[in-house]
């Protein structure tokens, strides 16, 4: 899952950390983005899980490197999230659109991550789109009023279909060099 990308000079790296409640689908998005696959199967993460990727931003004219922190989503390790946010460049919020109780989990981590790295560029994900008949019933209201509130663009994505992954991330890159 891991791709080693050696830094070159003028490149720019950033970390972002990936938070959200157990099972919404962090690890699935991150290697969906890094190694464009998708595995069914469910892998609980201990700490936090480490990826590079870089991102051709042709509108800008630059690439980034991103370091992605896929955290552990069990609110009892505060303390590993907390040592995970510190220095972060910027964060990706992720919730389950098939389990509404995870809305609520994206206030929790909205407020852990502000709270201890401070304001930074971030992207809140409704993730698993893919499960719903109608997902724009389900988001329109909780994701909105969140995404308003935090001044923080949302996107509804699926990590099995590759839905809005590409677009939420380089949006997320786009943000961290402006």
């Amino acid at each position: 899952m891991q791709q080693n990308i050696g830094l070159t000079e003028g490149l720019i790296s950033k970390k972002v950390c990936v938070l959200g409640d157990p099972a919404v689908g962090k690890t699935s998005l991150v290697i969906r983005f890094v190694d464009n696959t998708f595995n069914e199967k469910y892998v609980t993460t201990l700490g936090a899980n480490i990826s590079r990727k870089k991102v051709q931003l042709k509108k800008h004219g630059r690439d980034v490197t991103l370091v992605l922190w896929d955290v552990c989503g069990q609110k009892e390790f505060k303390l590993t999230h907390d040592a995970a946010v510190r220095n972060s460049h910027g964060f990706i919020f992720v919730g389950d659109v098939s389990r509404k109780e995870t809305m609520g989990g994206l206030r929790y981590w909205i407020d852990t991550a502000f709270g201890v790295g401070g304001v930074r560029p971030a992207v809140i994900l409704g993730n698993k789109s893919d499960l719903l008949e109608n997902p724009s019933r389900f988001y329109s209201s909780e994701l909105s009023d969140l995404s308003k509130a935090n001044n923080i663009k949302f996107f509804l994505t699926s990590a099995k279909s590759d839905k809005n992954v590409n677009d939420a991330v380089e949006s997320l890159c786009a943000l961290l060099i402006s």
